[in-house]
């Protein structure tokens, strides 16, 4: 009846070492998934910066665009004379709407340039932050399976020498 006991007794720490690798793989794997977010989180960050990037250069390609709309209206008059050969005078209504347009773009390239800087601090510390995460995230993946491991492997060899012990 003893042999029994140890029999049974046996299949439970087997059983043991079971669900210790159960729940070890089942720990890794969420791990696993929280570093993946925080790996998206990162690439999210980037493309955000990118888009700032971006909208930066049409602001400041808006403004130059709209210099080179104002040079060029006022280059069209540079020589132009009526019939009576006075100089023409550019339309100062349309100068004044275009140097304001000039305006608007700058200060489209001003708000851009600052969302640009503070994006650009945010996610300076967003990236630390992140990192620090996957720092501690990487070391607990390898304390819980180094665990894990070591308790399988130590109650495995206990196992072991139960039923040696059983069978001799």
């Amino acid at each position: 009846m003893g042999v029994d006991v140890y029999v049974k007794d046996l299949a439970e720490i087997r059983h043991f070492v079971s669900e210790v690798q159960h729940f070890s793989e089942e720990y890794l794997t969420q791990l696993n998934r929280i570093k993946d977010g925080v790996e998206d989180a990162y690439r999210t960050v980037e493309h955000l910066l990118k888009v700032l990037q971006k909208r930066l250069k049409e602001a400041e390609a808006e403004k130059r665009c709209a210099e080179r709309a104002l040079q060029s209206y006022l280059d069209s008059f540079r020589n132009a004379k009526d019939r009576d050969g006075n100089p023409i005078e550019p339309d100062p209504v349309h100068v004044q709407a275009l140097e304001e347009d000039i305006e608007r773009a700058k200060e489209k390239v001003y708000r851009a340039s600052r969302r640009l800087q503070e994006g650009e601090y945010l996610a300076q510390e967003i990236k630390q932050r992140l990192t620090e995460v996957q720092v501690i995230l990487h070391s607990a993946y390898a304390s819980v399976a180094e665990k894990s491991q070591n308790v399988c492997v130590s109650v495995n060899k206990a196992a072991d020498r139960i039923e040696n012990y059983i069978h001799s």
